[in-house]
């Protein structure tokens, strides 16, 4: 009975593929037409990187009928490379060009802003030679973000770390492009993280003989204070989130546990340093944070198909 069972269930099975249509070897093989989609934080639209023409584009959707409203294409004809809401109304990305000589896309450095309705398009940083990373979009500020920037010492890129660059924390205008240069951080190599309101509480910096080593403090008005942190750590850890509230710096560490990516949320009032996901087999892709709190909640392995780590930020 069970041999009969069998037979039928593979007999089924052979009659249903010589029915079904043969799909495309590209049907498996091509990229996703949609990259990445964020919504706004009002909920009311939706930024999706989408390939356009063969290029990744820039297109906002209208959330309560899914109309599209406007979008952009990347300058010099260019691939959008990453998108990020400032306010109900409008968003700053990056773009990444093609040089015609690496077979990858390469990128100017420069910060563009567009409205949804695809409006004031424009180039809003411009940097020469300088690297620089959004620390703050400023929420109660809607018209500007804070950027950390890393400045070239004696004319050479902000790459060559072993010459001391003095990051520069810049607040920046997302409408006019204007930017106005707050203060130089002391420390030297420096890859500071500042919460909602832009307070650059926590920073991981780099000395000369390539040591790494954190500090803290508890306000903008305070001196920077090292925490012993280094001996759970390797000297490849760099933050990368301060929560909204400024108590927790989260924490990236390259070289983990037998090599792996280990995540950490520091706490800056009792010192305790937190193991959000350590593992010997995999490390971990992603993650997505609260947009509340700034804090991990999700992460995201793929060791052969995905797995979801779910983070309590409470504990």
């Amino acid at each position: 009975m069970r041999i009969l069972l069998l037979l039928l269930i593979l007999l089924s099975t052979i009659s249903f593929a010589e029915d079904s249509e043969q799909l495309p070897v590209e049907y498996f093989t091509k990229f996703d037409d949609y990259r990445s989609v964020t919504i706004s934080p009002d909920g009311k639209h939706f930024a999706v990187r989408a390939i356009n023409d063969g290029k990744i584009a820039l297109i906002f959707i209208r959330r309560e009928d899914m109309a599209v409203v406007g979008g952009t294409k990347g300058p010099n004809e260019g691939q959008i490379t990453s998108v990020q809401w400032v306010n109900n109304e409008r968003v700053v990305y990056t773009s990444a060009y093609d040089n015609g000589y690496l077979d990858a896309n390469v990128t100017a450095g420069h910060l563009y802003a567009v409205n949804v309705d695809g409006s004031d398009n424009q180039t809003i940083f411009a940097p020469r030679y300088t690297g620089y990373r959004i620390i703050s979009l400023l929420p109660e500020e809607e018209d500007y973000i804070l950027l950390a920037t890393f400045p070239p010492v004696n004319g050479r890129s902000q790459s060559s770390r072993d010459l001391g660059r003095h990051t520069e924390i810049v607040k920046l205008d997302i409408n006019w492009g204007r930017s106005r240069k707050l203060y130089r951080m002391p420390l030297r190599n420096s890859l500071p993280i500042a919460d909602d309101q832009g307070h650059v509480l926590f920073t991981v910096a780099t000395t000369i003989n390539d040591e790494t080593r954190v500090f803290s403090r508890a306000s903008d008005d305070d001196e920077w204070v090292e925490q012993a942190i280094h001996e759970r750590t390797s000297d490849k850890v760099r933050p990368l989130s301060l929560s909204s509230d400024g108590r927790y710096a989260v924490l990236w560490d390259e070289e983990g546990a037998d090599g792996m990516g280990v995540l950490y949320r520091y706490d800056l009032k009792t010192k305790d340093l937190q193991v959000l996901h350590e593992s010997k087999e995999v490390t971990l892709n992603q993650w997505f944070s609260d947009s509340k709190t700034k804090l991990p909640i999700i992460g995201l392995s793929a060791p052969d198909d995905y797995i979801y780590h779910y983070f309590d930020p409470e504990h």
